[in-house]
């Protein structure tokens, strides 16, 4: 009995360090400390600032983010959900047409610690071909809720991404966020070369609509203030 408990803490300790090394050091890693992943402008020139969204396309609310970009004259980088460009392939065109840049948040918004290895190769696969039929270049990645694991570091590179975390988040997909505190969130937050994650899709019921009322407020107050807002091509990444 004691040897049967014995073994079966060391298979569960074994089990433990595999998983940790599978998805938990590589996460932590790449979020934090890899200089791989790009989690600001490495050298921004003056007030660069990046603006990104995740979980899109929605047809409720990313036609609404792209109505106040235009508004503004600001590009931003998308990172779509596959299957729902799939399904949305009027916003990519969008998107695309409005000088943005589309990248890849994965086929569906699933967390990279609980799918396999088999599961994420046939997810980047099929990313690659949607991406393809309409029409985008596809250069950078975003993990949802940026977690990875070592088959997603494999994938990434064979496909010749770059790995895009950020450096401020405003909470925008909270329930009970407001758009005033989102707002104060990104003034309070934001400083040269941040890349600001928000999200035009997902979250908490009716949160993308006060992300979008922020940013009406937000953006031109940046502006005021000397950001200038790109992509991050155009710095060289």
């Amino acid at each position: 009995m004691k040897k049967a408990v014995k073994w079966g803490i060391v298979g569960a300790s074994t089990l433990g360090v595999l998983y940790s090394w599978y998805c938990v050091v590589p996460s932590f890693y790449q979020k934090w400390v890899s200089r791989k992943a790009i989690r600001r402008i490495p050298r921004p020139e003056g007030k660069e600032i990046v603006l990104t969204f995740d979980d899109g396309p929605d047809p409720r609310y990313t036609p609404k983010v792209l109505d106040v970009l235009k508004k503004y004259g600001i590009s931003a980088h998308f990172f779509v959900v596959a299957e729902r460009a799939k399904e949305n392939p009027d916003l990519i065109r969008r998107m695309l047409e409005e000088g943005h840049e589309v990248g890849l948040h994965a086929y569906a918004h699933k967390n990279a610690w609980l799918v396999t290895p088999g599961y994420v190769k046939r997810d980047f696969a099929k990313s690659a071909v949607i991406l393809r039929e309409l029409g985008v270049d596809c250069k950078y990645y975003r993990p949802p809720w940026g977690y990875v694991n070592q088959e997603t570091l494999k994938q990434i590179q064979a496909a010749g991404y770059q790995l895009v975390m950020w450096n401020v988040m405003a909470q925008d997909w909270k329930r009970n966020q407001t758009s005033r505190e989102i707002v104060r969130r990104l003034l309070e937050r934001v400083h040269e070369g941040s890349i600001i994650c928000l999200h035009d899709g997902g979250g908490a019921p009716g949160a993308p609509k006060r992300t979008i009322d922020a940013l009406d407020s937000a953006l031109p107050l940046f502006q005021k203030i000397g950001y200038r807002f790109v992509l991050l091509k155009e710095t060289g990444i």
